[in-house]
């Protein structure tokens, strides 16, 4: 970006600068100050993921951080007393919080519509239905970790290597867990 600069406009180095004066620019329209308050508090997005144990969502959460992070340099007020950074942290934890709030009813919906379904399954193939007990006779010949990819696959609608991530196993562990599943019901309601 150095050469980008015009020669009357001064090379401005951010590490001679405190947080309240690179907010100021940001505020003022600097990419650069901008660009500089990512590249440090990179690390402590990375670290609050981790910290979480949503290493999983990784890249959106990243994401998420950096829009935080903006709106947190635009709404900031050094009039609370606070360091920008403490503003950040806790703006970001939040944040993460609310996702994970989400996440947690979101799950609490599927498996209450799980438990519907399972009420209410009925499976078309080849022209014929299938009753509930056969279903549940079925799903009972899955192993534990094979109901689990299952429930995460059918009703979570997960990929496969969310599901690795989840399960903390390969994904090809995963992908030959449904073409045993696949195989078991078939064989079973067949």
């Amino acid at each position: 970006m150095r050469s980008c600069a015009r020669k009357d406009e001064p090379i401005l180095i951010f590490r001679n600068y405190n947080d309240f004066e690179i907010i100021n620019l940001v505020n003022a329209g600097n990419e650069e100050a901008f660009a500089f308050m990512v590249d440090k508090y990179k690390y402590m997005i990375a670290k609050k993921i981790g910290k979480y144990n949503l290493g999983y969502m990784y890249d959106d959460l990243f994401q998420e951080g950096l829009m935080v992070l903006h709106k947190s340099l635009k709404s900031y007020d050094p009039v609370y007393k606070k360091t920008f950074t403490r503003y950040f942290e806790m703006n970001y934890e939040r944040r993460l919080i609310t996702i994970m709030k989400k996440k947690s009813r979101q799950k609490q919906i599927a498996s209450e519509s799980e438990r519907l379904l399972s009420e209410r399954m009925i499976l078309r193939e080849e022209g014929y239905r299938y009753r509930r007990s056969e279903m549940n006779r079925a799903y009972n010949r899955l192993s534990t970790f094979e109901k689990r990819v299952f429930n995460r696959r059918v009703v979570d609608k997960m990929k496969p290597s969310e599901i690795a991530d989840t399960e903390g196993c390969g994904v090809k562990k995963v992908y030959n867990a449904i073409e045993r599943m696949k195989k078991k019901i078939k064989k079973h309601l067949a």
